[in-house]
């Protein structure tokens, strides 16, 4: 364990710090996620920043769940009368991308685990609650919660949501077990004794889209040039303009940015 510097941490120096410091000041599961973000091979450099930083990782995941719960328990969603196969009619393309991330995130895990690189998990189940669900699949589809109809289209975002929320929330548990353990009681409607009893949840390749997936980080790209476009033109962003035009560089991309056409506009 080493400090700021990269000096070993020594009480002789006065650079050493107590865990029972940091757990009083951040809790268990703070000081867990840091330890186990880091890789097993190389030292860890101690910082009280970097544990805000994981904090503040924490509290958007808490953020989520309660999004979630809040709007499903307000229109009663029960995710245990839906299956795949019932709400596939009604998925859309930010649905389907979603779900093609979290197949892939819970694949890659497997493997990770295999052999027993605990980082790496740790790493993906927090990237993926944080920023593919909070930072950008949230952003595009909640004015679908807000709809007063139990339409389908609503249903469907509630249980791809619901479904990638508590496959999450089952291997975060392996490395936050006080929070996991917190969020499923409440959230989780078919719940065991504890989360800990939960098995790995299965892995669907046939959800697994890599052209969706292309399709998104080039819609994207797209949205980051035109903030910068906005930016260098003195243009805010709550000024609507007329139209944009987007170069590409490939009739491949013009194909794949056409089937999300939608969603592009929108971000």
């Amino acid at each position: 364990m080493l400090d700021e510097q990269g000096r070993e941490m020594h009480k002789s120096l006065g650079n050493y710090v107590e865990p029972s410091q940091v757990i009083t000041k951040y809790g268990r599961d703070v000081l867990r996620l840091w330890l186990l973000r880091n890789t097993t091979w190389e030292d860890a450099k101690f910082s009280w920043k970097s544990l805000e930083l994981t904090k503040r990782d924490l509290n958007i995941i808490w953020n989520v769940y309660v999004f979630a719960s809040t709007y499903m328990n307000l229109d009663n969603f029960d995710p245990t009368i839906y299956s795949f196969e019932s709400i596939k009619p009604y998925l859309k393309p930010e649905d389907k991308w979603l779900l093609s991330r979290y197949y892939e995130m819970l694949r890659d895990v497997s493997e990770s685990m295999k052999d027993y690189k605990v980082h790496e998990l740790a790493n993906k189940v927090t990237s993926f609650i944080t920023e593919d669900i909070s930072r950008f699949y949230l952003r595009l589809t909640r004015k679908r919660a807000w709809n007063e109809a139990n339409d389908p289209d609503k249903i469907a975002m509630y249980y791809v949501l619901y479904q990638a929320l508590k496959g999450s929330l089952i291997l975060l548990s392996t490395i936050t077990p006080f929070i996991a353990e917190r969020i499923y009681q409440d959230f989780v409607v078919d719940n065991l004794d504890s989360v800990s009893m939960e098995r790995i949840p299965e892995i669907r390749e046939e959800f697994i889209d890599k052209e969706i997936e292309e399709a998104f980080d080039l819609a994207k790209e797209i949205a980051e040039a035109g903030l910068n476009a906005r930016a260098k033109a003195e243009i805010k962003l709550r000024w609507p303009i007329k139209e944009a035009f987007v170069f590409l560089i490939s009739e491949q991309d013009r194909r794949i940015i056409g089937t999300i056409a939608d969603v592009l506009r929108s971000m």
